[in-house]
C-alpha cells in the first residue's frame, strides 16, 4: 500500500525508527526547491568543471558537435605579432608555424661546405575560447642569412628562426624556429641544420632539416621545408657529396612532403632541383577526433594550396618554383663568374643552395635562395679568388599563425 501525505494543514514531520534514535525529516509546506544554474556551451565543451549544472538538449547537441566535428566558418591569418580578441565562445583551432632558419655562407681557397637552414616546427591545437577574452599571439621571424665579401677565407653561420606562440589559460603553445645552417673548411662531413620543434599541441611536428654536406670541393645544401606530413624526412633537402676538388655541388630546397634530391659531383658541377610537394597522409597520428591532415585542411581553404613545382637546377640562374605553394627553390652550381643564384621556395618550401668553383680573378656575386613561409634558407659556398667577390645565403621564411572558429 502506498503512503499518501497531505500537507494541506501545514508541514509534515516523519519520524522513522532506526534502532538508535529518531531521525527527523521535515518537508516544508512550500515543498523542496533548489536553484540550478545552467551550464554554458563553452563549459560543456571544456568539460573541466565538477559543479552540477543544468543542460538543455540543444546545448548538449551543440557541445557534442563542437568536440567531435568542429566546423569552422571564419579564420584570421596572422603574419606578425598582435593581440587576438575572440568574438565567439566555443571551439577554436590554432595552427602555429615557427620561423625558418637562415642558410650559412662561406668562401675558401680549398675545400668548403655550407648547409641550409632548418624549417620551423608546427603546432596544431583545438581549444575553447570565450568571446571578449584577448590573447597575445607572437609570430616568429625567420632567421636571416649572412653575406661575406673581400678576398679572405671566411664563413658565417645562418641565424636561427624565432618561435611562434600563444598563451591560453596559463598554457603556452609553441612552434619553435628552425636552426641556422653552418659551414666547414676541409673535407669533413657537416650535419644539416635541424628543424624547430613544437610543444603542447594536439599535433607537434618538427620542421624539415637541411641536407648534410660531405666529401671535397665546394658544397652547399638547400633549406628544409615546413613539415605538414608528420615526417621530417619527407620535408628535408637532399644531401650533397663531392669527391672532386675542382667542382661545385648543391642541392635544391625541400618541398612540403616532397624532399629535394641529393646532389653528387665527381667529374662535373652538379645541382638538384627543388622538391615538389607530395600528398599529406590522411591517417590520424593520435587518438584525437580528427586526423592531422584534416587539421591542416583550413590552410588549403585559405589559399595555401600545395600545388607548386620545384625549381629546376642550373649552371647559371636556377629555375624558380612554379604553379603554387609548397615547392623548394632550385639549386645553382657553376664555375663561371658573374651574378648567379639559387631561387627561393614558395610558401612552406625551402630555398635552394648555391655553389661556385670559379678560381679566376674576376669579380662575381652568388647567393642561396630564401625560404618560403616557415622554411629554411639555402646555403652558399664559393671558391675564394683574388677578385674580392661577394656571397650571400638565403634567409629563413617568416613564421605564421592561423586561428579558426
Amino acid at each position: 500500500m502506498g503512503l499518501q501525505i497531505d500537507s494541506a494543514s501545514g508541514s509534515i514531520t516523519l519520524l522513522p525508527e532506526n534502532g538508535s534514535g529518531n531521525v527527523i525529516v521535515t518537508i516544508p509546506r512550500a515543498g523542496v526547491q533548489t536553484a540550478l544554474t545552467m551550464a554554458t556551451q563553452a563549459e560543456m565543451v571544456a568539460g573541466s568543471s565538477s559543479v552540477i549544472k543544468g543542460m538543455s538538449p540543444l546545448l548538449v547537441a551543440q557541445a557534442i558537435s563542437a568536440v567531435v566535428s568542429p566546423s569552422f566558418t571564419r579564420a584570421q591569418i596572422i603574419r606578425s605579432s598582435l593581440i587576438f580578441t575572440a568574438s565567439y565562445t566555443g571551439k577554436h583551432r590554432i595552427i602555429l608555424i615557427g620561423g625558418g632558419g637562415g642558410g650559412a655562407v662561406a668562401k675558401n681557397s680549398s675545400y668548403i661546405g655550407a648547409t641550409g637552414g632548418g624549417a620551423g616546427g608546427v603546432c596544431v591545437k583545438d581549444v575553447s575560447l570565450t568571446a571578449g577574452n584577448s590573447y597575445y599571439v607572437v609570430v616568429g621571424s625567420g632567421g636571416s642569412g649572412n653575406a661575406i665579401s673581400g678576398s679572405s677565407n671566411t664563413s658565417n653561420s645562418g641565424n636561427s628562426g624565432y618561435t611562434t606562440s600563444v598563451t591560453i589559460d596559463g598554457t603556452t603553445y609553441s612552434a619553435n624556429g628552425g636552426s641556422g645552417g653552418s659551414a666547414t673548411f676541409g673535407g669533413t662531413q657537416l650535419a644539416g641544420a635541424s628543424g624547430g620543434t613544437a610543444t603542447n599541441g594536439d599535433f607537434n611536428f618538427t620542421g624539415g632539416s637541411s641536407g648534410y654536406v660531405d666529401g671535397y670541393g665546394i658544397r652547399a645544401s638547400g633549406g628544409g621545408a615546413v613539415n605538414l606530413s608528420g615526417s621530417v624526412d619527407l620535408s628535408s633537402s637532399g644531401f650533397v657529396y663531392n669527391n672532386s676538388y675542382s667542382y661545385a655541388v648543391a642541392s635544391g630546397g625541400a618541398g612540403v612532403s616532397g624532399p629535394s634530391a641529393s646532389a653528387y659531383g665527381s667529374s662535373a658541377n652538379a645541382a638538384s632541383a627543388g622538391g615538389t610537394p607530395g600528398v599529406i597522409p590522411a591517417q590520424a597520428y593520435n587518438t584525437f577526433s580528427y586526423s592531422y591532415a584534416e587539421s591542416l585542411l583550413p590552410l588549403q581553404l585559405l589559399g595555401f594550396l600545395l600545388t607548386g613545382v620545384g625549381g629546376n637546377s642550373s649552371s647559371s640562374t636556377a629555375g624558380s618554383p612554379t604553379g603554387g605553394n609548397g615547392a623548394g627553390g632550385g639549386a645553382c652550381a657553376t664555375s663561371s663568374a658573374g651574378y648567379y643564384s639559387a631561387t627561393a621556395g614558395t610558401a612552406f618550401g625551402g630555398g635552394g643552395g648555391c655553389a661556385q668553383s670559379y678560381s679566376g680573378a674576376s669579380y662575381y656575386q652568388h647567393g642561396g635562395g630564401n625560404g618560403g613561409i616557415g622554411a629554411g634558407g639555402g646555403a652558399c659556398a664559393i671558391y675564394n679568388n683574388s677578385g674580392g667577390s661577394y656571397a650571400y645565403s638565403g634567409s629563413g621564411g617568416q613564421g605564421l599563425a592561423v586561428i579558426l572558429w
